[in-house]
């Protein structure tokens, strides 16, 4: 699996996001973002950041516009709040550095403007003789680093923070940003999203609805509270048809990323959920996933390949797909 994360802001919500503060979903209008809506970082303090599994690489790529080059942190690498490489924008030249720790190693070359968007690549590798910083700008590779990454004794990222600093207390926010991909394996690139609606029930339906059809409890944008999908019994799965691609701006699919909205009331018997397609005859889950009790969660699966053929997904077989989710003991 190389796709660890994706997520674009257009179901208008925070659900997704491990943490924040400050942070807000504003329409995209005039910022040369992709979609209608984009994550914004207008305060000093302002930040929002995302858990993932640790390890000792990753690859990130993001859209990023500066609202204020009062040093806005782009990308800042963490294990257990501990900072391990943050990546600044230099406050008097605009221009693109890293940190190991609170040390100075590299500093880039193109000058980041206000009120500008770029796409930010990042590649980073911690270890304290063969580490990597790399960043690109717009696809052109602006650092390029090896050598001691780890500060301390952490070898691994779990966190990956944007805006104001965990670690370095140096960075602030002022800053929009769209498109996160996480990778733990290539050079992300140029990506653009589209997210598709639910637009009637499927093969399966085993779950019930809180009123009406089931697709119609669970399609809207942003998600609502107010009706849902339930069942308290293990095993149980449904289906959904959803809207089709626009082909035009496709050259080729990446992933598909299924995300759904969930928790749990009382002691249910089932405890966690599945996600994943049924696609042709094929039905392709995800593994057990664990809905909190108090606040729901947005979860999401990734599929960088089509389980009915085996290879990388298809227009026609993305249109074709059911997305799927299925309750587990």
């Amino acid at each position: 699996m190389s796709r660890i994360l994706t997520m674009d802001f257009e179901d208008q919500t925070l659900y997704g996001i491990s943490g924040y503060t400050g942070a807000s979903i504003v329409s995209a209008s005039g910022l040369d973002m992709d979609g209608n809506y984009c994550l914004e970082l207008s305060g000093i303090n302002d930040q929002a950041y995302m858990v993932i599994p640790a390890a000792a690489e990753y690859l990130g790529t993001r859209l990023f516009r500066c609202i204020s080059l009062n040093v806005p942190g782009i990308y800042e690498f963490l294990y257990n709040s501990t900072n391990l490489i943050t990546v600044i924008t230099n406050l008097s030249t605009g221009l693109i550095e890293t940190y190991r720790g609170t040390t100075l190693i590299a500093t880039g070359t193109i000058p980041l403007l206000i009120n500008t968007t770029y796409e930010i690549e990042a590649h980073v590798v911690i270890s304290d003789t063969v580490g990597v910083v790399q960043i690109k700008v717009g696809g052109v590779l602006d650092i390029n680093f090896s050598g001691d990454t780890k500060p301390g004794t952490d070898t691994a990222i779990n966190i990956i923070n944007f805006g104001n600093s965990i670690g370095l207390k140096s960075a602030l926010g002022y800053q929009y940003l769209d498109n996160l991909v996480i990778d733990n394996a290539n050079w992300i690139g140029n990506v653009r999203f589209q997210t598709r609606q639910i637009t009637a029930n499927g093969t399966y339906t085993d779950l019930t609805p809180s009123a009406g059809d089931a697709w119609n409890c669970i399609e809207e944008i942003p998600p609502s509270l107010a009706d849902y999908i339930h069942t308290n019994t293990v095993n149980h799965k449904s289906s959904f048809l959803h809207a089709a691609l626009d082909p035009s701006p496709i050259a080729t699919i990446k992933s598909v990323t299924i995300r759904a909205l969930a928790i749990f009331e009382g002691a249910p018997t089932p405890t966690h959920i599945q996600l994943g397609v049924r696609s042709g005859s094929t039905d392709s889950l995800s593994a057990d996933k664990s809905p909190p009790c108090i606040n729901p969660i947005m979860f999401q699966h990734i599929l960088e390949i089509d389980p009915n053929t085996g290879v990388a997904w298809l227009v026609a077989g993305v249109n074709d797909a059911e997305l799927l989710m299925k309750v587990t003991a």
